[in-house]
């Protein structure tokens, strides 16, 4: 017979071995137990974290490389997260990415859980992207990243920057792809037409909110030639870069001067009181001027998207409506310092002067805009042109 261990008692021999043996293995089993339920807590404390906004890097050695892919996250206002986003499509179309979609869960300046699903089902675009995964995809910070304009400035997007593989299931986030979308117009025309189209190939302006509310639902607005040219003008004042009133209003009376039976309609998230104006600044009867207290978001991205002619503020909610409707005509008003700056700003200021080289897009400065009724005559000659091919579609 072979001899008990030293520390067991002579007398109880090879019953109580036998009983230690099952004690320790009942101990070991119980310790693996509590080592993969502490594993399991810490991935799922990693993924609230992930979830709670912490993009740090997080390291998976054995992911395989693949396609890159690219999303937009933040927590501005809409017109800000729309415009991120829709850059980030755009970028992602140019340089053979995949875009991984994001909703909208949070927005300043007042906007309702209500309105975030009337956007998200607006735009569509969890419906056309992937959204992202929590199982089966991680995030990672995309940098460097420059202040929008600052084109010399280092990016993730540049040649020799970016990866031309990623690992597998990595969605590489930041805020907005500003840093290549309104520099790509000054780098290549190939860019810009594969950015061009992958906005027009989203067709929210021909979405069931801008189908004709008379009659049959399913008719475009486009199939009555005979409606009369509509200009939308967003006049933004109480936050953000501020375009004096008087340049709008005389954009408006040129407008007015070529085309007089035009519908003009002004949304302003200030208290635009017409009865109020100054003598030299009053709008004639028929134009419409709608407020922040009497029109939901919804109301007025549908009528600054669906517009003809669109004035656009310099403001994150006019670029996401002239992105939207990608090709007709867009005059946007600019701080008369992008026009000294260049393509580079050396201040601490964005510019977005590259949507000048966009299909459609006028830039016009704010104390320099346009006297000659030529500049108008020509955007209003593009916006019938425009009307035209889509009814040809």
């Amino acid at each position: 017979m072979g001899r008990n261990p030293p520390y067991l008692s002579t007398h109880c021999g090879h019953k109580c071995y036998a009983i230690m043996v099952a004690h320790a293995r009942r101990l070991m089993g119980a310790f693996v137990v509590v080592l993969i339920l502490s594993v399991s807590t810490n991935i799922r404390q990693v993924r609230v974290q992930e979830r709670a906004g912490d993009i740090n890097v997080l390291e998976q050695k054995e992911r395989k490389n693949g396609e890159c892919m690219i999303s937009s996250r933040g927590t501005d206002g809409v017109g800000h997260q729309m415009e991120a986003k829709l850059t980030c499509i755009a970028t992602a179309a140019a340089l053979g990415l995949s875009y991984v979609h994001f909703p909208i869960g949070f927005a300043e300046h007042g906007v309702n859980v209500d309105e975030f699903h009337a956007i998200e089902t607006m735009f569509g675009l969890g419906e056309r992207f992937p959204k992202f995964n929590n199982d089966t995809m991680i995030l990672e910070k995309r940098e460097p990243i420059h202040w929008v304009g600052h084109c010399d400035d280092a990016s993730w997007f540049d040649e020799d920057t970016r990866p031309k593989t990623c690992p597998q299931g990595v969605v590489y986030l930041n805020d907005n792809c500003f840093d290549f979308f309104y520099c790509a117009p000054y780098m290549n025309k190939n860019y810009t037409e594969k950015m061009v189209k992958a906005l027009q190939d989203l067709h929210v302006a021909d979405g069931d909110s801008f189908a004709s509310k008379k009659g049959n639902q399913s008719k475009s607005k486009y199939d009555d030639e005979n409606r009369p040219l509509t200009i939308a003008v967003h006049i933004r004042q109480n936050d953000g870069i501020r375009i004096p009133l008087a340049t709008y209003f005389a954009i408006i009376r040129r407008f007015r001067n070529v085309v007089p039976d035009a519908a003009v309609i002004i949304h302003s998230d200030g208290n635009l009181d017409r009865d109020k104006l100054p003598g030299h600044q009053k709008l004639p009867a028929h134009v419409v001027v709608r407020g922040k207290k009497t029109t939901s978001l919804i109301e007025t991205l549908e009528e600054l998207i669906s517009a003809d002619i669109l004035v656009a503020s310099y403001s994150s909610l006019s670029f996401t409506a002239g992105l939207a409707n990608m090709g007709r005509p867009v005059v946007s008003l600019q701080p008369d310092f992008m026009k000294r700056a260049g393509r580079n700003e050396g201040r601490k200021k964005e510019s977005r002067k590259g949507v000048e080289n966009l299909p459609g897009w006028s830039v016009v400065y704010e104390r320099e805009h346009p006297q000659e009724l030529e500049f108008y005559e020509s955007v209003v000659a593009e916006a019938i042109a425009w009307r035209k091919r889509q009814r040809e579609r």
